[in-house]
């Protein structure tokens, strides 16, 4: 197995978030809750925080942004 860094994880868990609200709207659900941190997520490096925080960010103005999410 290839060495991938830890963020990578963070990172594909958002692109499939994404895909899952794509269908939501598809399907017409029109209100969905997401749990994206725990505390544990707070244990783990800053740089990997940052990373996390970084994509909750992101991600969320990208999806205000848009209508069909």
């Amino acid at each position: 197995m290839e060495h991938r860094p830890k963020t990578i994880w963070s990172c594909q868990g958002a692109e499939k978030l994404e895909e899952i609200l794509h269908w939501c709207y598809e399907l017409g659900i029109h209100i969905v809750s997401v749990w994206c941190l725990s505390l544990n997520n707070f244990q783990r490096d800053r740089a990997e925080i940052d990373v996390i925080f970084d994509l909750v960010k992101k991600k969320s103005g990208d999806f205000v942004q848009r209508s069909d999410v």
